[in-house]
C-alpha cells in the first residue's frame, strides 16, 4: 500500500498517534495536492471485522466516530476490497477514496 500511497501527491505520517487522545492511526494525511487537509487513514486487515462479515468490530467504529469528532476525514480501506484489486488499479482505488473523503 505505501508504493501506491508514495504515487499521490500527498504529506503524510505512517503509524502516528493522534495528539489529543493517543489513538493509533495508520496514516495521518497533513497536505493533499497542496491544500492543508486532516485526514486518518486506517488500513483494517481481518482482525478488524468479525468471521465471515464485512462489518467492522465495534472497537473500530468508535475509533472511526472519536476520529470524525476530533475533526478527521477518516478514510477506511478494508483488506477484503484491497486485496481484489490488481497493482495498476491500486493507486487509481487510492485516488479515488481520497477524493470522496475530501468531498463530504
Amino acid at each position: 500500500m505505501l508504493d501506491s500511497l508514495k504515487k499521490l501527491p500527498l504529506k503524510y505520517q505512517p503509524n502516528t498517534n493522534d495528539e489529543e487522545t493517543g489513538l493509533e492511526v495508520d496514516m495521518i494525511v497533513n497536505e493533499y495536492k497542496g491544500s492543508p487537509q486532516k485526514i486518518a487513514i486506517e488500513v483494517n486487515g481481518v482482525f478488524h471485522y468479525p468471521r465471515n462479515s464485512e462489518e467492522p468490530l465495534g472497537k473500530d467504529v468508535v475509533k472511526k466516530k472519536t476520529l470524525e469528532r476530533l475533526g478527521y476525514k477518516v478514510m477506511v480501506i478494508p483488506y477484503f476490497q484491497w486485496y481484489i484489486l490488481e497493482d495498476s488499479q491500486k493507486h487509481k482505488f487510492l485516488q479515488d477514496v481520497l477524493e470522496n473523503v475530501i468531498i463530504k
